[in-house]
């Protein structure tokens, strides 16, 4: 017969108790169905993270990072810096050099990378958003349909390109 603390009162008990014989909990050894979610839920967001920049990377790519970050910080605020040369590029097409063209391809790869990683990570988030009874579901739902919207733009874009 092995003790474990009540669910509730957290007093030692025996696992073959039906009752907590303080509190008068029904089977105080066992966790109920919202904390074994939430349980999951904790070791999904309270994991430790892994440590420096390809930890990040790593993280993110998981979507182990919190939704907020992966969408915002990687997917909003980086996008934004990343673009920029692209948008320079593009702005000025007739005047550039072959090294600077040559510079722009070898960007613009970086980029699809970046592109891949970032709406990967937001999506597996998102998932991970979306199955915590605690959050919104919406903001999840929203960050899928926003990297289905992203994905398309940029497959359009690229359709556009060819021709």
């Amino acid at each position: 017969m092995a003790l474990k603390p009540c669910r509730e009162c957290n007093k030692k008990v025996s696992t073959e108790a039906s009752v907590c014989p303080l509190c008068g909990v029904p089977n105080p050894t066992k966790a109920n169905k919202r904390q074994e979610s939430s349980s999951k839920i904790k070791k999904i967001y309270k994991k430790k993270y892994s440590k420096g920049i390809n930890g990040y990377i790593l993280d993110h790519w998981k979507g182990s990072l919190h939704l907020v970050k992966s969408f915002w910080l990687n997917g909003f605020l980086l996008n934004i810096i990343f673009a920029l040369p692209l948008v320079y590029a593009e702005m000025s097409i007739d005047g550039i050099t072959e090294t600077a063209a040559s510079f722009f391809l070898v960007y613009f790869l970086f980029y699809a990378a970046y592109f891949i990683w970032v709406n990967v990570g937001i999506w597996r988030s998102s998932g991970f958003y979306i199955s915590n009874k605690q959050n919104n579901k919406l903001w999840g739902y929203a960050a899928r349909v926003a990297v289905v919207l992203s994905v398309l733009r940029a497959v359009g874009e690229f359709i556009i390109g060819l021709n």
